[in-house]
């Protein structure tokens, strides 16, 4: 899942609760694959930094973090016989093209699946940020902003993050917000220009 979307779950909040639905959330690996990819700002062979949590057994990494260690381990053995027939119901990871691209071609019978293996396991916790935004207002097909009635403002031009997203609330790919800037801050620029 791109990080846009992983975002937007994240971010799922319960009314009724009164809390986020989603949160707290950990990403829970083992030996291999902390051998194999970058974690964050961690490579493979490098020391383990005091916030990527280490036990020997999942149990004893469940109470390092404080996830339910019955429920941990349910919910890595039921992942396990799925990633084993390179399927995932839950997530659907390895499905879209995007998954596709991200996986690991090492990996099968699903690029983006695999079970865990032996310890020592490792989990990270994962928090909302920011890297860009959807929000800011509203622009025409020049980069003029538009006041609430739709019509332009005198002189005013935005474009980039500090311009509302030509994509709606949705992420195409890396660079996305790159190139509406550049293309917005060129078609500003022109009728500016004009």
């Amino acid at each position: 899942m791109n990080y846009n979307d992983l975002g937007k779950m994240l971010a799922a909040f319960d009314s009724h609760d009164y809390e986020y639905a989603n949160l707290p959330c950990w990403l829970v690996f083992d030996e291999r694959f902390r051998q194999s990819y970058p974690i964050a700002t961690v490579t493979p062979g490098t020391p383990t930094p005091h916030w990527m949590l280490t036990a020997p057994t999942l149990a004893e990494l469940a109470e390092a973090a404080g996830i339910d260690p019955a429920g941990l381990g349910a919910q890595v053995e039921e992942f396990n016989g799925h990633a084993a027939n390179g399927v995932d119901p839950v997530f659907h990871r390895g499905e879209s093209v995007y998954d596709l691209y991200r996986g690991d071609s090492e990996v099968t019978p699903n690029r983006n699946l695999r079970p865990l293996e032996s310890g020592p396991y490792y989990a990270v916790q994962l928090h909302l940020g920011a890297l860009g935004t959807k929000g800011g207002p509203l622009t025409d097909t020049e980069g003029a902003v538009l006041d609430t009635h739709g019509a332009r403002i005198p002189g005013l031009y935005a474009c980039g993050n500090v311009a509302s997203s030509p994509f709606g609330p949705g992420y195409p790919g890396a660079g996305a917000t790159l190139a509406a800037g550049m293309v917005f801050g060129y078609l500003s620029g022109q009728a500016l220009a004009g």
